[in-house]
Order: C-alpha cells, then sequence, then structure tokens
C-alpha cells in the first residue's frame, strides 16, 4: 500500500469537518444552536484595524460561512482549491499533506453516502489576521448505521483580502463504552 493510499484513509476524516458552497452560502447567517463566537483578546483593537485586520465580529461570520461551505463541498475539488490556501497541511493519522494531495485523494475517491453531516458543535477565536475554529461534526451514515462525531481544529489566515484554510486536524470522538 503506498503511502497515499494509507494517507487517504485518514483523510476520509475530513468528511466529518469543513464547510459548504450552496445557494445560501453567502447569506449573512447567525450561528445556529450549538455554535458560538469567541471573542479573542486583541492586543489593541486600533492595531487590528491598523493591519488590515477585519473586525473580530465580521471574521468569525466569515469564518463560520466558510467553514460550513467547506462541510458541504468535502469533494468539490475547485470548491476545495478556494478554500484551502496553497500552503495548507492537514495533519492525518499517517502524516501530513499538501492541499494538492487532499485534492488528488478527492477526485480518485467516491463520496461517502451520508443521511446528515452537521456541525454540532462550532467555536471560532479571532486574533488579527488568523482564526481558529473548533468543533463537532456529525455524520450519519446512510442506511441507519450509528452517527460518527469527529473532533476538529481548523486553523484560517486573512490573506489578499479572504480567509483561507491554512491547517485541519480531526480527532474521531471515541464511542462510550
Amino acid at each position: 500500500m503506498s503511502k497515499f493510499d494509507r494517507i487517504g484513509v485518514a483523510v476520509v476524516l475530513l468528511v466529518f469537518v469543513g464547510a459548504s458552497l450552496g445557494a445560501n452560502a453567502f447569506a449573512e447567517k447567525r450561528p445556529a444552536e450549538g455554535l458560538s463566537l469567541r471573542q479573542a483578546t486583541p492586543a489593541s483593537s486600533a492595531s487590528s484595524v491598523a493591519s488590515g485586520a477585519p473586525s473580530i465580529q465580521r471574521a468569525q461570520q466569515a469564518i463560520i460561512r466558510l467553514e460550513h461551505r467547506w462541510l458541504n463541498n468535502e469533494y468539490n475539488p475547485a470548491a476545495l482549491d478556494e478554500i484551502l490556501a496553497d500552503d495548507f497541511v492537514h495533519v492525518v493519522p499517517e502524516g501530513m499533506i499538501s492541499k494538492q494531495e487532499h485534492i488528488a485523494f478527492v477526485r480518485t475517491h467516491a463520496q461517502p453516502h451520508l443521511a446528515e453531516h452537521k456541525f454540532d458543535k462550532l467555536e471560532v477565536r479571532v486574533y488579527g489576521n488568523v482564526a481558529i475554529a473548533n468543533g463537532i461534526v456529525v455524520a450519519v451514515p446512510a442506511g441507519g448505521s450509528a452517527p460518527q462525531k469527529t473532533l476538529f481544529t481548523d486553523v484560517f489566515a486573512f490573506r489578499k483580502g479572504r480567509w483561507q484554510a491554512v491547517n485541519a486536524q480531526e480527532t474521531p470522538e471515541l464511542s462510550e463504552k
């Protein structure tokens, strides 16, 4: 089994995290139940404005929209090309993969069939031109299998007037015994 094939198995975990592209992807949305905004304490709000960083609340809302876009487009190479920064690194059990390796995997593997795929929890913290999203994604496979929960951390950078993911890592939630 090649390194890419071993990593591919781990990349499937991404099915449980990310964001969405749909008709309402760019509409203003308030956080849904289980979603929250956490405000990081910047060194100075004046320095954030001077550095070109977006306001904390606008940045948090933008990251929530981007996370939903990613979740709904995990197997859409064109959407992923926009969402993921060129220097994106995805940490998986087999190692670290690049944006190009991630998109190559998506192009060669079928999308899992899910009855439901949603955020159970999503929190966003903003530090100037960097944002960190932590949360839980629930995926219910088609066919009535037990729901699977995945905890995640995504890191975003605000560059050239837009947010992009620069890092992602997921951890499957252990089932209770």
